[in-house]
Parts: structure tokens; C-alpha cells; sequence
């Protein structure tokens, strides 16, 4: 009886084999990942007549955005018309519920994928207290990832 306990084992082979497939698969996941987050080009953005975007030197990745311009006498949401300026200005007793409702309805309507994404399309003459009251009712809305556009020179 003691025999079979007492089994000779094989010595441990000193050859490593690579295992392709688990590689492959790894390989495959990094590809896919890569591939998703890579773009390419720019983004086709369509100013309204009479705008001028400032100028930048830093590129960023161009993804699709839900688009907010400020021009001289408009604040529009993907292209329709939602508060009134004067001069590059919010007028005297202007309320900002208008944009902050535009915004909400436009935000519930995404997807999961491009919620809080917004690009900002403003003249470069525009007045930093008028994009900051404009960008903090589009954070309230919870649109927190925000980009600017630029022209590059």
C-alpha cells in the first residue's frame, strides 16, 4: 500500500508555454478601447453671421455637443432662439428661467452618453460677467462638462 502513496512524480518542466489566446484577447480589448476614444478631425461648427470666435493654440479631441451660442443680441440652444441681449449684455430685468428651462428640457431629452456635454460657441467680444451667468445656469442644469469654441490661428 505504501507503493501507491508513494507515486513518482514528474520532474517540473523548465518550458513556458505563452498562452495566445488570453494575449489575444487583451490585445482585442486594448484595440477596441483605443478605437472608441480616438477622434479624428475637427468638428463642423456653424457660427451665426457676424460672430468672432477667439483664438486659441491648445486642440482638443472634437466630440458632438449640444451647442450654446452668444452673439451680440441672442443666446440660442442648438440654433433656436432662448434669451434676448443687449450689446453683447443681459438687458436690465432679463431672467435667466427662460435659459435654465431650455436647458433642462434639452438635457432630459439625451441620451446617458451625452448628458452635461456643451459647447460653448461666444463672440470674442462677449463680456466675461455674460458667459459666466450663461455657464453657472448651465452647470444648475447639470450640464457640467463644458467646452468653448475657438478658432485656431
Amino acid at each position: 500500500m505504501k507503493r501507491f502513496l508513494k507515486k513518482k512524480r514528474k520532474p517540473p518542466s523548465t518550458e513556458m508555454s505563452l498562452q495566445i489566446t488570453s494575449m489575444a484577447d487583451i490585445f482585442t480589448i486594448l484595440l477596441v478601447f483605443l478605437l472608441k476614444s480616438y477622434s479624428v478631425g475637427a468638428l463642423e461648427v456653424q457660427p451665426s453671421r457676424g460672430l468672432e470666435l477667439p483664438l486659441a493654440n491648445r486642440t482638443d479631441a472634437a466630440e458632438e455637443r449640444i451647442s450654446l451660442e452668444v452673439s451680440e443680441t441672442l443666446v440660442q440652444l442648438d440654433g433656436k432662439p432662448v434669451l434676448p441681449l443687449r450689446n453683447f449684455e443681459l438687458e436690465g430685468a432679463t431672467r435667466l428661467e427662460p435659459l435654465g428651462k431650455a436647458l433642462g428640457e434639452k438635457r432630459t431629452g439625451l441620451g446617458d452618453d451625452s448628458k452635461g456635454k456643451l459647447l460653448l460657441i461666444a463672440d470674442a467680444r462677449v463680456p466675461f460677467e455674460t458667459l459666466e451667468i450663461v455657464m453657472k445656469t448651465a452647470a444648475q442644469q447639470g450640464f457640467a462638462d463644458l467646452k468653448l469654441a475657438v478658432v485656431q490661428p
